[in-house]
């Protein structure tokens, strides 16, 4: 069975889980040697209120697989290069989702909202 970045992606999302990866991290995904490869910033970070000093609770329903298959469907109807290296990185309001991002210019950025809406998409210029 072929393997693309979102089936890459649950599968390193799976195998953080059960090493205690913390679910709501960065992830830059890269396809070298037909192999992908899914880097996980296992660092720990919370949000904090500036107005209340209470602690904000992460309760995002979408997860990272989902934000990439969202991105990647935005960008096949929009006509945009979706390209590896990818990158997803958790935003107050969802994921910032990279794609081309070895390349020199013509990096795509996708802002997916945690209701599953893409709020916009950013292309450098070349």
């Amino acid at each position: 069975m072929a393997s693309d970045e979102i089936q890459a992606l649950k599968l390193a999302l799976s195998a953080a889980s059960s090493r205690g990866a913390p679910h709501r991290t960065s992830y830059f995904i890269a396809s070298s040697d037909d192999e992908w490869v899914v880097y996980v910033e296992a660092s720990l970070s919370f949000r904090i209120s500036q107005s209340t000093g209470m602690l904000i609770p992460d309760d995002q329903r979408l997860d990272a697989a989902e934000a990439l298959s969202i991105a990647r469907a935005y960008a096949v109807d929009h006509q945009l290069r979706w390209e590896p290296a990818f990158s997803l990185e958790p935003t107050r309001s969802g994921w910032r989702v990279g794609a081309r991002q070895s390349q020199f210019g013509g990096q795509l950025s996708i802002e997916v909202c945690s209701d599953g809406r893409v709020l916009e998409h950013r292309v450098n210029p070349k």
